[in-house]
């Protein structure tokens, strides 16, 4: 399968993911290729948080000089697609289902590609001045309940473990995504 027929049948499976359709599971290539495939979404992403930041330095929310903010940003962006999906590894041999690894992370790193894109896009409409700042905060408060919700899902269908081990999953995603963005930005 080339690359991008794999990309685009990996986002009708994320899509159909977000509605909650387990069956949106078997629209992943779930090999090692699959795998390393699926970190294209980091890619696809880039350009759409490249603009992100821009908007945030526009609204004058940057306090560092454009270049080091860029550099930093895009440092904490990058690791995050790579620090959830090491410590997983660890995490799905602990729990006895490193079998079902590769499969929740392809699912995983493709379902960042909606949930960036509508963030992403609520955020910049607030920033440039389209959406009230209250409706901006609502609808962020929205998406990330329906992030949470989005990402437990996954967990629960790719990985097959009780509510409350996906409920621990989704809160270490939560919590690595909060300490690395700490540790890099400071």
């Amino acid at each position: 399968m080339s690359a991008l027929p794999d990309a685009v049948r990996a986002l009708y499976g994320a899509w159909r993911l977000a509605r909650f359709d387990s069956q949106g599971h078997d629209f992943f290539d779930k090999t090692t290729v699959g795998f390393w495939r699926s970190f294209q979404a980091a890619f696809i992403l880039a350009p759409l948080y490249l603009l992100l930041l821009a908007a945030q330095a526009y609204a004058g929310q940057v306090d560092l000089p454009f270049g080091r903010y860029l550099a930093l940003e895009l440092s904490a962006y990058f690791l995050s697609w790579l620090v959830f999906p090491v410590v997983m590894e660890w995490l799905t041999r602990t729990l006895g289902c490193r079998d079902r690894y590769i499969p929740f992370i392809v699912a995983y790193n493709w379902a960042m590609v909606p949930q960036y894109v509508l963030f992403i896009g609520v955020i910049v409409l607030g920033l440039i001045g389209l959406i009230p700042t209250s409706i901006v905060q609502g609808l962020t408060t929205l998406l990330f309940i329906w992030t949470l919700v989005y990402s437990g899902y996954i967990a629960k269908t790719a990985l097959l473990v009780p509510l409350s081990t996906t409920a621990g999953i989704v809160f270490l995603d939560v919590l690595l995504g909060l300490l690395l963005n700490q540790l890099i930005t400071g």
